[in-house]
């Protein structure tokens, strides 16, 4: 009798001893299987966000740099025609080499630049010079201009080309713009003018010799 019972507990003390052993083991491989899908979800977390940095990477190509001379914050594309050696994200536009916030805008050949088209940010293609006829005789006529800032930005400094069309009758002929001391055959706003803002007009004149408006052009803008 004493040896059945020792047999029986004996069977049941064994019996706990595998319950317990493969309650581990369930266990252990359950961690495991959470560890290796946390893993698979790390995974492919990472890739997600790398594919996202690319997306953003290309998305943003031409964003400015300080190393380009097209710099959104304080002035327009300086380069033209067949510059842009630098090779930085750099897109060819109708002959013209642009980047940023630039596009190719062609100019008057009538104009002093040496080439046709240059690059231009696309806000101040929204910038435009309107001539008006005021007042006329037999050898002179007199012109208003209006700069019509229809951009986002406000103008800090607008540089306008002109050739010998602009045939003043004297120097006190021009008034509202000055003929820049630095930069040849350009007209600049005068210092009591600080800025154009947006989505308004600023308008000047001059009196000329003939009956026809001077060829006149935006060279170079300045935005706030």
């Amino acid at each position: 009798m004493k040896i059945l019972k020792f047999i029986l507990i004996l069977c049941l003390l064994l019996t706990l001893n595998n319950v317990s052993s493969g309650s581990s083991i369930e266990s252990s491989k359950e961690n495991n299987t959470l560890s290796s899908s946390l893993d698979s979800t790390t995974e492919t977390s990472l890739d997600s966000s790398t594919i996202n940095n690319d997306n953003n990477t290309t998305y943003t190509n031409y964003t400015c740099t300080e190393n380009e001379s097209c710099k959104l914050e304080i002035e327009v594309c300086l380069k033209t025609l067949g510059s842009g050696s630098d090779g930085k994200d750099k897109k060819s536009d109708d002959n013209c080499n642009c980047n940023c916030d630039c596009e190719c805008h062609k100019k008057n050949n009538s104009t002093t630049s040496s080439t046709n088209s240059n690059c231009v940010p696309r806000e101040s293609l929204k910038i435009k010079l309107l001539p008006t006829l005021v007042n006329s005789w037999d050898n002179f006529t007199q012109f208003d201009i209006t700069i019509e800032n229809g951009s986002d930005r406000n103008i800090k400094q607008i540089y306008i080309g002109y050739d010998e069309s602009l045939s003043l009758r004297d120097d006190k002929s021009l008034w509202n713009m000055v003929i820049s001391d630095s930069k040849e055959n350009i007209l600049i706003l005068p210092q009591y003018q600080q800025t154009i803002n947006s989505m308004s007009n600023y308008t000047f004149g001059y009196i000329k010799s003939g009956n026809n408006p001077a060829q006149l052009i935006i060279n170079e803008i300045i935005l706030e």
